[in-house]
């Protein structure tokens, strides 16, 4: 199989002529697929400047025709955090003081969960057209589906520092050091949830 794949390939060499700048793709299939899949990881490791080039690109595509650009992410976050703890802080009766950074952090970090799975899931259909045409890492498409939802969660958290701060509710270190390790924990559930998702749905 081996040979025949070796043999197949200097066929297409030659047959290309002029053209040997044409990469030419190769499939040995010797080797397991999980070794293609850990080179893979680790050619997308390698190459953090793409993936935060993509992930920026592509975020702030999609606000470049509104007039607030980006910050439209942190406007509409805050008129629904405070519609919504406005509006059940009086049907419950809960105390604004505490309900407010209640439904802030919860609704931000649901919306950063959502996004994850989302983005995940149509990880591969989105970056289809290039990972087809483009010898490139396809664990990029992955990162990328990671860092879009993280990129929007870094214009919403500034409102939860925000409502902390006028609410008086000031976190210790402990509780920060916690979130910081709840949203690793999110990150790298996300990302292996887009590998996986994401191959399913292409």
């Amino acid at each position: 199989m081996q040979t025949d794949n070796l043999a197949a390939a200097a066929h297409m060499n030659n047959a290309s002529g002029d053209r040997a700048d044409v990469p030419v793709y190769e499939y040995d299939a010797s080797r397991s697929r999980y070794e293609y899949a850990w080179n893979d990881l680790k050619r997308a490791v390698a190459r953090p400047r793409l993936i935060f080039t993509l992930v920026r690109t592509t975020f702030f595509n999609r606000y470049k025709n509104t007039a607030l650009g980006a910050f439209w992410v942190t406007a509409t976050t805050l008129l629904l955090v405070t519609g919504l703890s406005v509006l059940y802080g009086k049907i419950f009766g809960a105390d604004l003081k505490y309900f407010f950074p209640y439904v802030a952090t919860g609704m931000i970090v649901w919306g950063l969960i959502s996004m994850l799975i989302n983005d995940g899931a149509a990880a591969f259909i989105l970056g289809a057209n290039t990972f087809n045409q483009t010898p490139i890492a396809k664990s990029i498409f992955a990162f990328r589906a990671v860092g879009l939802p993280f990129m929007t969660f870094a214009f919403r958290v500034v409102l939860i520092a925000v409502v902390l701060a006028a609410t008086q509710n000031i976190p210790t270190l402990v509780d920060v050091l916690l979130a910081l390790c709840g949203l690793v924990i999110i990150a790298w559930t996300g990302f292996w949830f887009a590998l996986v998702a994401g191959t399913i749905g292409l």
